[in-house]
């Protein structure tokens, strides 16, 4: 056992406590999950958070019993390569638009491969030759030089693995931005932002200890090499926490449930695969008025009209010769068109005007007037 300075103490116990935190309150928010029940976002999401507040533990462990650690270091080596793994699960289970898209499990295999060889070989090493080999050690000790060498790719697959996975991550996010630009209605879309924070502190937290090769910074990033990953991961852990237990994303499914058209029952096609009726399409958004939701997403729409999301972005790409989200504001741009021409709404504002035409906010009203620029943009002032 080693000493430890209690700022470092503190800055380690930082992100395992926000991550353990953090896994508390998505197992006791069950609320929040019950759309996304059966999908596996929220086992993927917890085994992430457990991931990262053990290896926190291990490294707590490291500094304080470095000789006691070498025997830990397998498990220690196979956690750090399953994070970024475990992390792009859930992306890419989160940000699915299409049910027949399964993640495939041999993502693991690597990381399990090289845990199995790397543990199998260190139960045959000898406790002396554990301690005296490291990541940071120059040379091999005689005759273990393979050993030498699984320990030393720990640090470089850490790092191969979190940037290979941030490429797919990003991928995804975007594939994901852009196709949600024509499954929502509302232009705002604010939660596609975070996402975007968040990969860029998960890229500076990779990086860092790359610093750490050049002499001019070497000294600097030694004194903070513990506080500033520590501050970046707690960063990460508490933001995806929020905004997941916030509800900022959309969960695309592609079965909606049956819905109810009340006055309507009966003049919907009974198979989701038939065309769509224009008279029955036109007559629906006309009596129901579906644009004046602001999240109002083409999933919704199609469930109303008993069909299914492709069919209906093809039927009005054929009838109307827009997409859903362009169908959809001008909808709510006639909407609003009318608003302002009724004399009984003289004493509403403009925000208000564009709200009751459905749009979610100014700049989402500014963003669909921009589809069609002959029209005058309303002065949010006034």
């Amino acid at each position: 056992m080693q000493p430890i300075a209690i700022e470092n103490l503190i800055a380690m116990l930082t992100p395992l406590c926000s991550g353990l935190v953090c896994v508390v309150l998505i197992s006791l928010h069950d609320r929040v999950w019950e759309n996304l029940r059966g999908s596996g976002v929220r086992r993927s999401l917890v085994l992430y958070y457990i991931l990262t507040a053990f290896n926190c533990a291990m490294t707590i462990f490291l500094a304080v019993d470095p000789a006691g650690f070498v025997y830990l270091r397998p498990i220690t080596a196979y956690t750090i390569i399953l994070v970024p793994v475990t992390f792009y699960h859930f992306v890419f289970t989160l940000t699915r638009t299409d049910s027949g898209e399964n993640f495939s499990l041999r993502h693991y295999i690597f990381p399990t491969a090289f845990f199995l060889i790397y543990g199998g070989y260190s139960l045959l090493v000898p406790g002396e030759v554990l301690s005296q080999t490291s990541v940071y050690n120059q040379q091999a000790v005689p005759g273990y030089e393979v050993f030498y060498i699984l320990t030393f790719l720990i640090l470089p697959l850490r790092l191969l693995f979190g940037l290979a996975y941030s490429v797919l991550f990003i991928r995804r996010y975007l594939r994901y931005r852009r196709y949600m630009k024509d499954y929502s209605s509302d232009l705002q879309l604010d939660f596609l932002n975070w996402p975007q924070i968040f990969i860029a502190l998960w890229i500076c937290f990779l990086i860092i200890p790359l610093f750490t090769i050049l002499p001019s910074l070497k000294a600097f990033i030694d004194t903070l090499q513990i506080l500033i990953p520590s501050i970046l991961l707690s960063i990460q852990q508490v933001m995806l926490c929020f905004n997941m237990l916030r509800g900022n994303y959309v969960f695309i499914e592609d079965i909606a449930e049956t819905p109810n058209p009340e006055d309507y029952a009966g003049k919907y096609p009974k198979n989701g695969t038939k065309q769509l009726s224009n008279n029955v399409f036109t007559e629906y958004i006309q009596a129901k008025r579906p644009h004046l939701n602001p999240q109002l997403t083409i999933v919704q729409l199609a469930a109303a009209l008993n069909t299914n999301r492709s069919t209906l972005s093809a039927f009005i790409n054929q009838e109307y010769g827009l997409n859903f989200v362009q169908f959809i504001n001008e909808c709510r741009l006639k909407e609003l068109d009318n608003i302002v021409a009724d004399p009984e709404n003289a004493d509403k504002t403009n925000i208000e005007k564009i709200f009751s035409a459905g749009f979610g906010s100014y700049d989402s009203y500014r963003r669909a007037l921009r589809m069609r620029e002959e029209r005058r943009i309303l002065p949010a002032e006034e």
